[in-house]
């Protein structure tokens, strides 16, 4: 599926922007440095003109560059356009996004067991140990039979 006639209006405008842009600079020599780099992203924007919906989707990352370029230049109205054309292209990107949330998971009696079972270990190996007393070891034992 082709671009819409009204995103092909508006890389035009962009494009446009952009050569003015790029000509305005290139009056002076230091100009020239800002000025060809802005020239050669106008014929990039022009370009896109041409391909379908799905190719300007693949060039997304290209066209940011470049609008980060004529951000830097001060083209805001090609930055403006660009942004508007690839929302308008990865819209039913963005409207298809679902945030996927977990659901919580249960844990299993079976776990439950084995954590328990570890702990009893634990207090076994303390008492070995001299670290438990009989009592505290019992009252411990009592306490996750309990849970």
């Amino acid at each position: 599926m082709g671009l819409s006639n009204t995103d092909k209006i508006l890389l035009k405008i962009s494009a446009t922007a952009a050569m003015i842009f790029g000509i305005i600079y290139s009056f002076t020599i230091i100009g020239a440095l800002l000025g060809i780099p802005v020239l050669m992203g106008a014929f990039y924007i022009n370009s896109l003109i041409e391909l379908n919906k799905e190719l300007v989707k693949g060039q997304t990352k290209n066209i940011i560059i470049w609008s980060v370029l004529f951000l830097l230049t001060l083209n805001i109205v090609s930055v403006v356009l660009n942004v508007v054309v690839l929302v308008r292209v990865n819209k039913s990107n963005i409207i298809n996004a679902t945030v996927v949330e977990e659901e919580p998971t249960e844990v299993s009696e079976e776990v439950k067991e084995e954590t328990k079972d570890e702990k009893i270990k634990k207090l076994q190996l303390l008492k070995e140990q001299g670290l438990l007393t009989e009592e505290e070891y019992q009252k411990l034992i009592n306490d996750l039979n309990q849970n």
